[in-house]
């Protein structure tokens, strides 16, 4: 159990330095947009993300949403942004949501394009020059009903532990941007000192929505767990009733080492998929494994029990923070995040870039094959 949360520990260390880092250079970067270009490195986690240009940098533990004929993708947040959003028509070419209409109410920068740009009243401050920043990360995007519900996690108090809850913001449009729905968070986890984190919103075609979450293990007591709890009928709060349930627990003595993590629930054919990452997210050993579901509630079955799905090869190291979607052809996609072969971990100008993974089922639909990587 202590290896467990030492690990996770690691993990979000690793997170609040990577974020400070990123935050104290977009401080110095948010002026103008001439000295934004200045250090546009492509594929880098210096990497400007800038509207109308296309964009090929940091984008970690993505979530992609279909809306409107074209791609929605979200991530951690990223170059002094609360929530990068940008879109494509192809899955691959992605570019950059455009500046807000009231950019300079929010920063001195007419280029400001932060698809979050109201800090939740409960979320802890994530620098003293920008009122409205916070550290958010492993966002999800979805519709429901006629609302567009953007689910994302954040500190509520910035100390070595990191204690994280889940809230929720919604818009008008898929590009946002979006505004929190409360001045409390919509899920939290008092029973561990980090909370909950990596949040998924999924829903059914008849209008049904569940809220995904990791929480965080109990030392000695629990195992960290992919965790779900029905959803209001407009997304915006917890169903009046509803219980949430442990879908899968970290098994110890696997390729998951100590961690398990980033849920994400799709259905495709009739059949209920649950992706997962575990491992450590700072190294090559980070993966991507799935389970198969009766139902949204449950209960599921571990297809990757003995080895991941997508693991680091040639091409990708670390590969994880996975979210799975339809295409507009109807095909199963796999989005996710992975390091550069030979630069893996927040350090320098390493970036965990986006990738689309493209799947399909085989046999009766509880095992699925990785026709291309992304």
């Amino acid at each position: 159990m202590t290896r467990s949360v030492t690990r996770s520990e690691t993990r979000h260390r690793f997170l609040v330095t990577a974020a400070a880092g990123l935050l104290a250079a977009a401080t110095l970067l948010l002026g103008t947009p001439a000295q934004a270009t200045s250090v546009d490195r492509p594929g880098t986690s210096s990497e400007r993300f800038l509207a109308g240009e296309p964009y090929t940098g940091m984008f970690a533990d993505p979530s992609v949403l279909r809306a409107q004929g074209r791609y929605h993708a979200v991530a951690t947040n990223h170059d002094g942004l609360n929530l990068p959003l940008m879109t494509s028509d192809d899955l691959g070419t992605w570019t950059p949501r455009a500046p807000l209409a009231d950019a300079t109410a929010w920063t001195g920068w007419s280029g400001y394009n932060d698809a979050l740009p109201t800090r939740p009243a409960w979320a802890a401050q994530a620098r003293s020059d920008r009122a409205n920043g916070f550290s958010q990360w492993a966002p999800s995007l979805a519709r429901v009903g006629d609302t567009y519900v953007a689910a994302y996690s954040a500190a509520r108090t910035l100390d070595d532990l990191r204690r994280s809850c889940i809230g929720l913001a919604t818009a008008d449009a898929p590009e946002g941007p979006y505004t929190p729905v409360s001045e409390e968070p919509t899920v939290c986890f008092e029973g561990s000192p980090r909370g909950v984190i990596d949040p998924d919103v999924h829903v059914l075609r008849d209008g049904r929505a569940f809220l995904l979450w990791k929480q965080e293990g109990i030392v000695d007591v629990q195992e960290p767990a992919l965790m779900v709890q029905r959803l209001s009928r407009d997304g915006t709060r917890l169903r009046t009733g509803s219980q949430p349930r442990r879908l899968l627990e970290l098994v110890r003595g696997t390729w998951k080492g100590g961690v398990i993590e980033n849920p994400s629930m799709v259905k495709h054919h009739g059949r209920t998929y649950l992706f997962y990452s575990a491992h450590d997210w700072h190294s090559d050993a980070y993966a991507i494994g799935y389970a198969t579901c009766r139902g949204p509630l449950g209960p599921c079955v571990d297809r990757t029990h003995d080895a991941p799905l997508i693991a680091s090869d040639e091409t990708v190291a670390g590969p994880g923070g996975a979210d799975a979607f339809t295409d507009l052809d109807g095909g199963l996609r796999l989005a996710y995040a992975g390091w550069q072969p030979g630069r893996v971990g927040p350090y320098g100008d390493h970036a965990r870039t986006l990738r689309v993974a493209t799947l399909a089922s085989i046999g009766r639909g509880s095992d699925l094959l990785v026709l291309d990587r992304g």
